[in-house]
């Protein structure tokens, strides 16, 4: 049986900074929440290509400091819990 990694702790890693800095962590969010490139762009006061490069420089440390069950496990808790919370209209 696989181990499940407990999802908050990832999300606390996340948080504190250890290894995303406050921006990526916003994009991280806002991309998760299902953002277009476009739309984290206007948040966030860039191009969609740099927000493109930016993803791609997140997706490299993720990787680098966590293993690819715990960012599984963190996109589907997190996916779940914007699914219930998610105001916006189909």
């Amino acid at each position: 049986m696989a181990h499940v990694s407990n999802p908050n702790e990832i999300l606390q890693r996340i948080a504190r900074g250890d290894f995303l800095t406050p921006r990526e962590q916003k994009i991280l969010s806002l991309r998760l929440e299902g953002k277009t490139l476009q739309e984290v762009g206007v948040v966030i006061g860039v191009t969609r290509e740099r927000v493109r490069q930016i993803g791609e420089r997140i997706r490299r440390k993720l990787n680098k400091n966590l293993s690819q069950q715990e960012i599984d496990d963190y996109i589907v808790a997190y996916s779940s819990r914007q699914k219930g919370t998610s105001g916006r209209a189909s």
